[in-house]
């Protein structure tokens, strides 16, 4: 989990390390240089379990509840003579999706935007604030497809769905879909000696992995998400490129950024969309998942998805390095 890599980019090396950061770190990258005032989470229950370790990760300090906030303090060189507070409040949202089916078998929910969550995106961040304030969103389908159509006409509505809202300052993640690992519980669990555990391991490599996943996954159909990743890193890739024609890190410009393109109307500005790429040192930890009684797809928390937010941090971090000194409003990520 220490690093993960970019191939084939020739302006920087092919690994970036990942830095967990601390709570006064992480709050100071969202307000201070990102200006993050709002955060939303939506997707399926491993989207959910993203958002717990979101919360476990800043800790009661700096979370509030009922609902779920982020109180972040201000820097020094932020406050000011008009200062009421020494604290930023950022709301925090995390919603279940309904796309998909549950079983293969089940009929089918077509993928949507929720009222709650349009109205949370669409809303400026802080009424009457500047421009530069930012909604941090994370989204993921995925664990409940069973049909590639399917699944690629919702990459669809997700993509078209955020172009409709038009926020081209805001920060958009697609996460990518992990597997389960079949086997990661004792067959025989009641009489198993847990005090021990089942002392399972990471496997060292994708290539001693995907084996398994197309053997024991296909059960689950789960052997189809390395397939469905790589449709959503090429259709996320043509998403951004239609409006932001370029090379890598395209710096975008608030005042031409979709000067010349084809658009709904003059007012409507397009947005980027990263993907958080956690498919391949996930697919390694087949330690980690729920013990008597759980399941071998989802997580314990504290665990492995900890480090999907290590990760989205530390592109964060690197993010607001590129912005800050190319002195742009968004631009494009790695393809």
């Amino acid at each position: 989990f220490q690093r993960y890599s970019h191939e084939n980019h020739s302006e920087f090396t092919d690994f970036y390390p990942i830095n967990p950061m601390n709570a006064e770190e992480k709050c100071d990258l969202l307000v201070s240089k990102l200006n993050i005032r709002k955060i939303a989470f939506y997707g399926d229950s491993l989207t959910e379990s993203q958002f717990k370790s979101f919360l476990n990760l800043f800790g009661t300090s700096f979370i509030t509840s009922s609902p779920h906030s982020l109180v972040c303090p201000l820097q020094t060189g932020m406050l000011s003579n008009n200062s009421l507070s020494s604290t930023v409040e950022i709301p925090l949202f995390f919603q279940r999706d309904s796309g998909g089916s549950p079983f293969p078998h089940d009929p089918r929910s077509e993928y949507s935007f929720s009222p709650e969550l349009l109205s949370f995106l669409q809303n400026p961040p802080i009424s009457g604030g500047h421009d530069n304030y930012r909604t941090l969103a994370i989204f993921n389908i995925g664990a409940h497809y069973h049909n590639t159509s399917w699944y690629h006409e919702d990459m669809n509505v997700l993509l078209h769905s955020l172009q409709n809202i038009g926020r081209s300052n805001d920060i958009y993640f697609f996460r990518t879909n992990v597997p389960g690992h079949r086997h990661c519980n004792p067959t025989n669990p009641k009489t198993f000696d847990w005090i021990k555990g089942t002392r399972d391991v990471p496997y060292n490599n994708i290539d001693e992995f995907l084996p398994s996943l197309m053997l024991d996954g296909a059960i689950f159909d789960w052997d189809k998400f390395p397939m469905w990743n790589d449709y959503s890193r090429v259709l996320i890739k043509q998403f951004n490129s239609r409006f932001l024609p370029g090379s890598s890190w395209k710096n975008v410009h608030h005042s031409n950024y979709v000067s010349g393109l084809e658009r709904k109307n003059d007012e409507k500005q397009y947005p980027i969309v990263h993907l958080l790429d956690v498919f391949e040192f996930t697919s390694l930890r087949r330690d980690g998942h729920g013990a008597a009684g759980g399941d071998c797809l989802h997580y314990e928390n504290p665990g492995p998805v900890d480090w999907w937010n290590h990760l989205l941090f530390s592109y964060l971090n690197f993010l607001s390095d590129v912005l800050g000194s190319s002195g742009t409003v968004n631009c494009r990520p790695f393809e």
